[in-house]
């Protein structure tokens, strides 16, 4: 490094540096998140009150625009991964696309229209 003059040295860093400023200036100038907390508002509440009406969904939890619903066995409690594949399966037909994650693959979220 002693031997690199000013302005030689160039790389990935500086690129990366550049566009997470923008990044943070998009958020800024368009207040992003508060839109991740409406969205997540509205998310919550449906998930919620579909998770009260299927017992196949353990759980819901999220922050802001990262919603997900936990999907269960039939005893609510054990993770379904092979039901989670299936609903987001269905999801991408008509153009939403979904996240499958989670330890055992049973939890489904970050829903957009495509």
């Amino acid at each position: 490094m002693d031997a690199v003059h000013t302005g030689e040295l160039g790389g990935t860093y500086g690129v990366a540096c550049a566009a997470a400023f923008g990044a943070m200036e998009c958020m800024r100038e368009q207040d992003l998140t508060s839109a991740a907390r409406r969205i997540g508002d509205v998310m919550l509440d449906r998930l919620t009150k579909l998770a009260e009406r299927y017992p196949a969904i353990g759980d819901v939890r999220g922050r802001g625009a990262m919603v997900a619903i936990e999907l269960a066995g039939g005893d609510s409690r054990t993770p379904d991964a092979a039901k989670t594949a299936a609903i987001s399966a269905y999801c991408r037909s008509p153009g939403v696309l979904t996240l499958t994650s989670g330890t055992y693959g049973n939890c489904c979220g970050s829903c957009r229209r495509w």
